[in-house]
């Protein structure tokens, strides 16, 4: 079943294009532990698309979610 975000994180959606298309979740940390809000998201969005190919199979993290094949975990990159 498919729950809401815990507080301070988010799911982007991403459409891959090379391989199998298909619809991956990225969960990403709004916040820092101390509860500060994070920044520096634009470089992140910017760096993704090589983060994702080079770090994706030791990120995934078994959540089960509707709208997309798998789910990985960059809440602590």
């Amino acid at each position: 079943m498919w729950r809401s975000r815990p507080a301070g994180r988010a799911r982007l959606y991403l459409d891959r294009t090379a391989g199998p298309a298909q619809r991956i979740g990225v969960d990403i940390a709004l916040r820092e532990e101390d509860g500060r809000v994070r920044g520096g998201f634009t470089g992140a969005l910017a760096a993704l698309p090589s983060l994702v190919r080079s770090e994706l199979a030791p990120r995934l993290s078994g959540a089960e979610d509707p709208c997309c094949a798998a789910v990985y975990d960059f809440t602590r990159w």
